[in-house]
């Protein structure tokens, strides 16, 4: 009778982790996490230590989603969804703010960094250039992102933004 009711019990198990892990297959991956380093609400600052902003960067869609809500210093605002595809390997970013749009992609090099490279359009000029994002989780516990684009007469990559994060106090 032991046998059966442990049995019973190692099967219930085996089939909850299993329907768990169909419901929320994001939740269970390790490689939708890598980017969790850059979760939370932030002030942002420039290295002179000038406020640039705020960051709220949350987790949705069980897991499957990271979404950002900047607000610069100014009052405008920028807002981003990010997400890892599990076909290609590759996490992605597509960023929409007052006059721009940066559409890029990139893999987690090692753990607590994330280099996304793609394109970057202006839509007052409707322009275009080559454009990167480096975050970067340093060791104090903030995070670096570092925005730079490309020249494209001297194919030189230009410091765009460079912003540390700071947690928010509650």
């Amino acid at each position: 009778m032991k046998s059966f009711t442990v049995l019973t019990i190692l099967l219930f198990l085996l089939c909850h982790s299993t329907v768990l892990a169909q419901k929320t297959p994001c939740q269970q991956d390790p490689a939708y996490q890598a980017f969790d380093f850059w979760l939370g609400h932030w002030d942002v600052h420039d290295k002179d230590g000038k406020f640039q902003g705020t960051n709220l960067i949350e987790k949705t869609a069980d897991g499957c989603l990271i979404r950002e809500q900047w607000t610069s210093a100014q009052g405008n605002q920028g807002f981003s969804i990010n997400y890892y595809n599990p076909v290609t390997k590759v996490w992605a970013q597509k960023w929409v703010s007052y006059g721009s749009v940066i559409e890029y992609t990139g893999v987690i090099e090692k753990a607590g960094s994330l280099q996304l490279v793609g394109t970057i359009y202006y839509q007052q000029n409707k322009t275009q250039a080559p454009f990167r994002g480096t975050w970067t989780l340093l060791e104090d516990g903030k995070v670096r992102q570092l925005f730079e684009q490309q020249d494209p007469a001297s194919n030189q990559w230009n410091t765009w933004f460079d912003g540390y994060y700071t947690l928010k106090k509650n």
